[in-house]
């Protein structure tokens, strides 16, 4: 039935996607759910560290196993690292489940540098810190803290907009979204869909940012139906 690799968002590691895994296994594909460079059990890569550089990390990390081509199933920024790899190694793509996909908020790169350079002087003593971080989740940045020692990849990452790339996509593709995700809102999902050819989008009600967890059976359903589409 060809592999599926699993590819998690920001915060998480592969771990996230075990349950999905697991009965995804028994319906009969191989899975793999993988450790992004400085999540998990994975080495931290250095500062300099692109979406660019994690793409090819995984094209490394696929000829090594021979997987061959086989469909990417990413969650937020795993959605982009997924797209990034379809963009520049094709062949190792047969196919994009993009779930919840981050990296098409306008203007959110640039106000993000601007309230980091601000409030790191302002917030440097300890006992303000907290206050820090609350503003930083009320402007929907806190992924930004929650890793300290990959603020500047963090940086590098949501530099690159992957939005007017993503026309470039001649992978099949499905969108996954929940109604409810106050992260990444379905705004996002139709400009995503409105851009990589042929694009199919399903959106899951009641469900928010990690749509696989919240609705774990109608997510199978739905990647067992899009991969039996698929030639």
């Amino acid at each position: 039935m060809g592999n599926l690799i699993l590819l998690h968002g920001w915060r998480c590691d592969a771990s996230i996607w075990f349950s999905v895994a697991e009965q995804l296994t028994q319906a009969g594909y191989r899975v793999i759910a993988v450790d992004l460079p400085g999540f998990g059990k994975s080495q931290l890569p250095p500062e300099s560290f692109t979406l660019q550089d994690y793409a090819l990390t995984f094209a490394q990390f696929s000829a090594e196993l021979e997987l061959g081509s086989s469909v990417l199933i990413g969650h937020s920024f795993g959605a982009r690292v997924a797209v990034k790899v379809a963009l520049t190694k094709p062949e190792k793509v047969s196919s994009l489940i993009l779930v919840s996909s981050g990296g098409w908020r306008p203007g959110y790169r640039l106000g993000l540098q601007f309230v980091a350079k601000l409030l790191k002087p302002i917030f440097s003593l300890a006992f303000l810190r907290d206050l820090r971080r609350k503003i930083y989740q009320l402007l929907g940045a806190d992924d930004y803290l929650a890793k300290p020692e990959l603020k500047k990849i963090f940086l590098n990452i949501i530099n690159e907009d992957l939005l007017a790339a993503a026309s470039a996509v001649r992978q099949p593709t499905l969108i996954i979204w929940g109604e409810k995700d106050d992260t990444a809102p379905i705004g996002f999902a139709r400009q995503l869909q409105a851009q990589i050819p042929s694009a199919q989008l399903r959106v899951f009600p009641g469900a928010g940012h990690f749509v696989f967890l919240d609705k774990p059976q109608e997510f199978i359903r739905q990647v067992i139906e899009f991969c039996k589409e698929k030639p």
